[in-house]
């Protein structure tokens, strides 16, 4: 049978947007006890609860297959640490989807088998961000509304040194970044909706294993001295190349907001992007990268559209990619089509467009051809 150790640490949880105290394994804090192990039970359990500290209390003998349903309110924030469950994980979720419940912050740190849904999530006082994960495995996050006050600069989503995480069908909005995750592996992103940010809606360092598909992109609002991606990579600090990443069916538009790059990947520490496909995404409205890969091999961008407007010109760039494939794509312009390692066939031109006008979003795949 199936065991599961769940450790976690003293929670204080502080009043409803307030800060929360997690008292940590450090030079300041003494670790709780650690649960003894127990076997999932045969059969799962569902149980309602009303406060962040019910929630808590009730997590300590959670099992495998069981689900927390939050009754409507305002949550103060959750932190958990060494909160590790098997079989088909534990599901935290608001009782009614149509009247979410709103927590001010999850942290989670070394944890794995969790799933939150249906919760809106605000920004937690403690970190100064919605979302922390660290050092997890297994964290599932659906059908969340994450976002800070109007225009806050505040981070949505951290995850860092994570494995297996699954972001679905989210709301991101009112934030600086909307989601960064660092050093992480196995990664999924998808369905998601990212408005009125200031920064980077996805932004990635040192990930391997990540798709990004079937996102929107639109409304970013920034500051001068700004350089806003829809979905960013980059290589600074980073030793070691990354590889297996799909970008697809994503689209980025301009919207009634400022102009942001669509789909960017930089190579500050010449390091190769290894084994990337970037096909199906639409960018209209963009800065001059509308699609630019640094430094890639093995790689393919195939059926993509990018329009530039008449304000602002718009492009498709593999710099120096080696066996690449870059075919079957609409955009304004193309840079370093002259690349002998990449294999550049049946592309179209596109005019520029008037500001504002999206009808390339509209454009059928290009037929292909032998």
């Amino acid at each position: 049978m199936l065991k599961v150790r769940s450790k976690f640490v003293v929670v204080i949880a502080a009043a409803v947007g307030g800060p929360l105290l997690i008292a940590c394994n450090d030079a300041q804090t003494k670790p709780a006890p650690a649960a003894q192990e127990v076997a999932e039970a045969p059969k799962a359990k569902t149980v309602t609860v009303k406060t962040t500290q019910e929630l808590f209390t009730a997590l300590m003998t959670a099992r495998g297959g069981d689900t927390y349903l939050l009754a409507p309110g305002q949550y103060s924030a959750l932190g958990l640490r060494g909160a590790k469950y098997g079989g088909s994980g534990v599901t935290i979720k608001s009782a009614d989807p149509k009247n979410r419940v709103t927590m001010a912050g999850i942290e989670l740190a070394d944890c794995s088998g969790l799933s939150f849904e249906d919760i809106e999530v605000t920004i937690n006082q403690r970190t100064q961000t919605a979302l922390n994960v660290n050092a997890c495995s297994g964290v599932r996050l659906s059908s969340l509304d994450v976002h800070g006050p109007p225009g806050a600069q505040n981070g949505g989503l951290l995850f860092r040194n994570s494995t297996n995480v699954i972001v679905n069908d989210t709301d991101f909005h009112d934030l600086g970044t909307a989601v960064r995750n660092v050093d992480s592996n196995y990664v999924t992103i998808s369905g998601s909706r990212f408005r009125d940010i200031r920064g980077d809606g996805v932004q990635t360092t040192g990930t391997s294993n990540i798709t990004i598909t079937g996102n929107h992109f639109t409304d970013f609002h920034t500051a001068p001295g700004d350089h806003p991606d829809a979905i960013q990579f980059f290589t600074v600090n980073q030793k070691a190349e990354v590889h297996d990443i799909m970008i697809t069916d994503n689209v980025i538009v301009r919207g009634k907001g400022d102009i942001t790059q669509g789909i960017f990947m930089g190579n500050e520490a010449d390091l190769a992007y290894v084994d990337v496909t970037i096909s199906g995404n639409k960018v209209v409205g963009a800065m001059w990268n509308g699609i630019a890969i640094g430094k890639g091999r093995n790689l393919s961008i195939t059926n993509n559209i990018v329009q530039g407007y008449v304000d602002q010109s718009s492009w498709i760039m593999a710099e120096g990619a080696v066996n690449a494939v870059i075919s079957n794509n609409r955009s304004t312009d193309y840079v370093d089509k002259d690349n002998k390692s990449a294999k550049f066939k049946d592309n179209k031109r596109l005019k520029l467009g008037k500001v504002g006008d999206v009808s390339a979003l509209e454009l059928p795949p290009l037929p292909q051809e032998n």
